[in-house]
């Protein structure tokens, strides 16, 4: 299937997007899914008499496939019969950015504010400098070892912490979001296959098996007795 390209309805660079907490300058575009455009901006933050230039990445919620920009005010235009769709997908948008505003972990992005501008939403996150893990393994082939560590060990701990968040916050299913956290072993046996091209042992395989087994086992006896 071809990708939709929506460049046309990209944010100008130069383009100042304005209801947050500083004016954020359009530098360029990051990236786009079908729920957003990710773009690279600057503001100049005052910290007591001296002003700097901060970097930061703004996700706007856009539904490419679904509505239209107006060029002359930037605001996101939605025909009547997609409307409920745009604005249910903006309350979530929105609702989902500020519980990433409230984690804190190295690993993981932090988001500074969320805002409404332009008839539709936003949210800033940090900018951080380096490449796609992928292109670099494209580009340099298997990593080392130990340079594989460097990369899976705070990803392993960023989505155990992720994980763990969600459920002492009662988002959805405690219990099952809790127990997702036990899989991270897989992550890091997945990881380790693509970036370091180890291969997969039987042993490593079987112990998984008893630790997706044990979950299975726990779920089925807690609905047991609630029936």
């Amino acid at each position: 299937m071809e990708k939709k390209n929506f460049e046309d309805k990209h944010l100008k660079p130069g383009t100042i997007i304005l209801n947050g907490r500083y004016e954020y300058v359009v530098e360029e575009v990051l990236g786009e899914g079908g729920f957003g455009i990710t773009y690279k901006v600057y503001a100049d933050v005052k910290t007591g008499n001296i002003t700097h230039r901060n970097y930061f990445a703004i996700k706007e919620y856009f539904l490419g496939d679904s509505c239209e920009r107006e060029n002359q005010t930037n605001r996101m235009i939605c025909s009547n019969p997609v409307k409920d769709k745009v604005e249910t997908g903006m309350r979530d948008f929105i609702s989902e950015a500020s519980r990433l505003s409230r984690l804190a972990h190295p690993n993981v992005v932090k988001v500074n504010e969320v805002f409404e501008a332009n008839d539709t939403a936003y949210y800033v996150m940090e900018y951080l400098e380096g490449g796609n893990l992928w292109k670099y393994i494209r580009n340099y082939g298997p990593m080392s070892p130990a340079e594989m560590l460097e990369v899976i060990n705070p990803i392993i701990d960023a989505v155990a912490y992720l994980l763990w968040a969600l459920a002492l916050k009662g988002v959805g299913n405690t219990a099952k979001i809790a127990n997702l956290a036990y899989l991270t072993p897989f992550l890091s046996l997945v990881i380790s296959a693509i970036v370091i091209g180890e291969k997969i042992r039987f042993q490593a395989v079987i112990a998984l098996v008893f630790i997706i087994g044990g979950i299975l086992l726990q779920s089925f006896f807690k609905s047991g007795k609630k029936a």
